[in-house]
């Protein structure tokens, strides 16, 4: 039950980074003077990014309510 709580907690703690990451990612991704003036490779890898941190996102919810049905 105390493991379970840490983990919830850390689970938390990165949903709320990658969730950050992503808001990032969005600013910079719908900045239309970034995506004119940038290398298509870098926008690409902007979208990459950001595709890859929400599924990372979605994986990190999916544990979180795994954990809420342990607790």
């Amino acid at each position: 039950h105390k493991d379970n709580m840490a983990a919830k907690v850390y689970v938390e703690k990165v949903i709320a980074k990658v969730e950050n990451e992503i808001a990032q990612l969005d600013k910079r991704a719908g900045n239309k003077r970034f995506i004119d003036n940038a290398p298509a490779a870098v926008v690409a890898e902007v979208r990459e990014k950001r595709a890859a941190a929400i599924v990372k996102r979605d994986t990190l919810v999916a544990s979180r309510a795994r954990l809420k049905d342990a607790i």
